[in-house]
């Protein structure tokens, strides 16, 4: 007559359990690498938007502007006072023909 712990040993069921209980222990330290993944994913987006931000941003570009000094009377207290002041003039259309060239940097060290 077989024992108990024989019967145990042998029994599929109970192998089925022991696996399924393996599985989910397995679970949480693959849950913990996901997060480890998550945070590092999440620093390089921020490294490379600072990246971006710092050298990456829109440029604008302006053409010429005219400045045209002149002198203006204005009453203060009833007393004549000449101010200097500037107009700026911007050209109504401006087309410009330019060319971009991209290089990449040698580090050393």
């Amino acid at each position: 007559m077989p024992t108990r712990l024989a019967l145990l040993h042998g029994s599929v069921a109970l192998k089925v359990l022991f696996i399924g209980a393996l599985t989910l222990l397995l679970l949480i330290p693959m849950g913990m690498i996901e997060g480890v993944i998550d945070e590092r994913m999440g620093l390089y987006a921020e490294a490379r938007d600072n990246v971006a931000n710092a050298w990456g941003e829109a440029q604008t570009i302006g053409g010429p502007i005219l400045v045209v000094p002149f002198q203006c009377t204005q009453l203060t207290d009833r007393v004549p006072v000449t101010v200097m002041e500037e107009l700026y003039v911007l050209a109504e259309e401006l087309e410009i023909a330019a060319f971009s060239c991209c290089s990449h940097l040698r580090v050393v060290g």
